[in-house]
């Protein structure tokens, strides 16, 4: 009996959790959100199968907890564990871009569950800590090095999923116009200036991009310009 108690005991006290894949996905301006999608693992450390009800996940990010969600009660066997996809989204706006605008986070996940091994019962919260690491990746870069006074660069880019788009341009001696509308034919940037530098979310769409150097006279003459345009998406890593 005290054998079988002391494995019962180690089962259910052995359960752990674990984040395998997480992605986050930030929607600013006024009403800003922001949303982390985890993969979450649950097992035993040791040998019994285990039940889990009434069970609950919470998530921390950097110190701010996301609204606690349900999941359904499930079991498993030893060697073979539990997976929950899980949807975390904080709508309070100072979170979202507080959070939006990080390159890194410290995620908290936990599991709150009564969980029954064996003889034995207990209402368990393990969690786990990991570090979320975001990578912006660059689909498409725009960099002309000369335009020609009542010249225009243009070019159509697809954006496929969410991201944004960097604008570093500076040019000599004129001013160079630039502008990006979407597939609806509405304007997301327009500046004339000699530099230009912004930093803008995007949706999925297809842009156009135009660089041109208004002139007045069209003589021809050259504008040198450096830096970039770069259309990019976010990668989220566990590290």
């Amino acid at each position: 009996m005290g054998a079988s108690y002391g494995l019962s005991y180690r089962s259910a006290r052995g359960l752990t959790v674990e984040m395998v894949q997480v992605s986050r996905t930030y929607n600013p301006g006024a009403f800003a959100n922001i949303e982390f999608d985890i993969e979450a693992h649950v097992w035993s450390t040791n040998s019994l199968d285990a039940s889990l009800d009434q069970v609950q996940f919470t998530l921390s990010v950097d110190n701010i907890v996301f609204p606690t969600i349900p999941a359904r009660d499930s079991s498993f066997s030893p060697g073979s564990y539990l997976v929950y996809n899980l949807r975390f989204v904080d709508n309070n706006a100072q979170d979202a871009t507080l959070l939006g605008e990080r390159i890194s986070h410290r995620a908290i996940l936990s599991i709150t569950t009564q969980v029954l091994a064996g003889i034995y019962s207990a209402s368990l919260s393990p969690s786990t800590v990991r570090t979320v690491s975001i990578q912006r990746v660059v689909d498409a870069t725009i960099s002309p090095s000369v335009v020609n006074e009542c010249q225009t660069v243009s070019r159509d880019v697809l954006q496929s999923q969410r991201g944004g788009v960097t604008i570093s341009l500076s040019s000599s001696p004129d001013t160079l116009l630039v502008t990006i509308t979407n597939s609806h034919q509405t304007s997301v940037f327009n500046e004339e200036s000699t530099s230009v530098s912004s930093v803008i979310r995007l949706t999925a769409d297809t842009y156009t991009v135009q660089i041109q150097n208004p002139g007045f006279f069209c003589t021809g003459a050259n504008d040198q310009v450096s830096g970039s345009i770069e259309f990019w998406h976010e990668q989220t890593n566990l590290d």
